[in-house]
């Protein structure tokens, strides 16, 4: 069953976006983790490895990006939170574009972008454990070797205040300070193999420091991955839901729930 408790509004959504040489990567994760202690819970900010964008990439080919987001109610709250979260960013960037106006639908066609039509797509995604310090530096550093320039990554530092209370009991079950995904993106079929092992590069460096997935954007026909997106209590709820009223498996992917139960016999 769903449950949709309504929300206000924000009137006064507002991001200010911050640039830096990939090299810079560690100044950035160490600015996200104390601006998120320091900042109201509304405030969403992400770290994103990509190629740089013109005319960035006549100076350097990757760069990782802080992009803040404030659901704020009015224009007051949202410069003062961004004018803060500015006062702490690390000095050297490339580039930045504070202040703009972003309501969902802009929100939306900024991350659509980087989704083109027509190409192929591989994904995984990750969750990390208490030690959550350079697990944003080490999938910037994985992202720089994609094989496709547009194959990029996003990191997301939860506030602390979303981890203290227990989650609900939901299926949703699996969450960690930082929540991390890289997405391969590429044209040439002939380049499949290439761009499916970078994804799995990249989970085999993060699976050390990470607790598990994310179902909706996980790679799933990795062993054990769908059972790692949820609880161990919630895993074996689902198990014996699909069980009661999914006996031939109509809604299961059966490769991904099978490598999950071999790897869990």
């Amino acid at each position: 069953a769903y449950r949709l408790r309504l929300q206000p509004l924000p009137h006064a959504t507002t991001t200010s976006i911050f640039t830096y040489p990939v090299e810079e990567a560690v100044r950035v994760e160490r600015w996200m983790h104390e601006t998120m202690k320091v900042v109201p819970a509304n405030v969403e900010f992400t770290f994103m490895t990509s190629s740089a964008p013109p005319p960035l990439s006549e100076k350097v080919s990757k760069v990782v990006t802080g992009i803040a987001t404030v659901f704020a109610h009015t224009a007051e709250e949202a410069s003062a939170i961004l004018g803060k979260i500015a006062s702490l960013a690390p000095s050297g960037a490339l580039d930045m574009q504070q202040y703009i106006p972003t309501p969902f639908d802009v929100l939306y066609a900024i991350i659509g972008q980087f989704f083109p039509e027509g190409h192929r797509y591989a994904v995984d995604t990750f969750w990390s454990g208490p030690d959550n310090y350079g697990v944003l530096v080490k999938l910037a550093n994985e992202t720089a070797k994609a094989p496709s320039p547009r194959s990029f990554s996003l990191g997301v530092v939860l506030p602390p205040p979303a981890l203290e209370q227990p989650m609900p009991d939901a299926a949703f079950s699996m969450a960690g300070p930082v929540f991390a995904c890289a997405y391969s993106i590429w044209e040439d079929p002939a380049a499949d193999d290439a761009n499916r092992a970078w994804i799995s590069q990249v989970a085999r460096v993060m699976a050390p420091t990470t607790i598990g997935a994310y179902v909706g954007e996980a790679d799933l026909d990795r062993p054990r991955r769908l059972q790692e997106s949820y609880s161990p209590a919630v895993w074996r709820k689902l198990q014996m839901l699909q069980t009661k009223h999914d006996p031939k498996g109509m809604f299961r992917n059966a490769q991904s729930m099978a490598a999950s139960l071999r790897s869990a016999a």
